[in-house]
């Protein structure tokens, strides 16, 4: 079970961007440096309309984004076609479910923006992400999950959903004007996946 339906993410597509806490918030920047850092292809699950897929491409990020709402990726597809054609040229958009999707290729860096992982509400569909964002990260590459600190310890939960298996390597990036935090786990170095 996710905590909104696709139906209701399509009624609210044509006004997210226009909503100041979605529009306004401080992390693109961030994103941004993650994926020019990278080196290479980047995934962004939850990328909806582009809030943070666009500007990486910009700065000339080859990007792929999913997303399990079509008329979000619609807005997305809206606002790609507004872009140069060099922009467009590093952007995928592919319509998919973060439990269930196979793209048949990896990334250096898989994000997670503005806390689409904590739409999973199950121990069983956070796993079966997991699984699958593990399948499609790279070598040496690195997973990004923006996650709200509901309540203290928040990154020791999510290394206790990762397992062991994450082998301890949990870093939690904090800036002081966001009021979120991103914890960003290293995954590449992964012989199992006990989720």
């Amino acid at each position: 079970e996710v905590s909104m339906s696709c139906a209701e993410y399509g009624r609210f597509a044509d006004y997210y961007d226009h909503v100041p806490i979605y529009r306004d918030r401080p992390d693109v920047a961030f994103f941004v440096e993650m994926a020019c850092r990278a080196g290479g292809d980047v995934l962004e699950m939850g990328c909806g309309t582009g809030r943070v897929l666009l500007p990486c491409a910009r700065a000339g990020a080859p990007m792929v984004g999913v997303d399990l709402s079509p008329t979000m990726l619609d807005q997305a597809r809206a606002h790609l076609a507004g872009e140069p054609s060099d922009v467009r040229s590093r952007v995928q958009l592919v319509c998919g479910d973060m439990r269930e999707f196979d793209l048949g290729q990896t990334f250096a860096l898989i994000t997670l923006p503005f806390r689409g992982f904590q739409h999973m509400m199950t121990p069983g569909d956070q796993r079966a992400a997991l699984r699958r964002l593990r399948a499609h990260l790279a070598p040496g590459g690195l997973l990004v999950l923006d996650l709200f600190p509901a309540r203290r310890g928040m990154a020791s939960s999510l290394q206790a959903v990762v397992g062991s298996a994450a082998n301890g390597v949990v870093a939690g990036l904090f800036a002081p004007a966001v009021m979120h935090s991103t914890v960003a786990l290293a995954l590449a170095s992964l012989t199992m996946m006990s989720v």
